[in-house]
């Protein structure tokens, strides 16, 4: 259980750092975009193991793999998209 909440995490804070990366390389090897929505669906699952930073991480990482709808309002400032928005 320990595991799949640390690497899945870890994981999460590295899609919110560098989206376009963490896209491409998901695109790019789709069972692990599938095993990582998995573990997204886990650590959801769980959410009462987990501090309330970790949950926003969580719905922030969701919203920017488009696995649930984004806010208007949450935009990752590490996207080249939110830099665009912002010019």
């Amino acid at each position: 259980v320990t595991k799949v909440l640390i690497t899945a995490a870890s994981f999460g804070d590295f899609v919110l750092h560098m989206p376009e990366i963490s896209h491409d390389i998901l695109d790019r090897v789709p069972h692990w975009r599938s095993d990582y929505e998995w573990a997204l669906i886990y650590l959801n699952s769980t959410r009462f193991l987990l501090d309330s930073v970790t949950k926003r991480m969580v719905d922030l990482v969701v919203q920017e793999l488009n696995i649930l709808p984004r806010k208007p309002k949450n935009l990752n400032p590490n996207s080249h998209e939110h830099e665009d928005i912002m010019a």
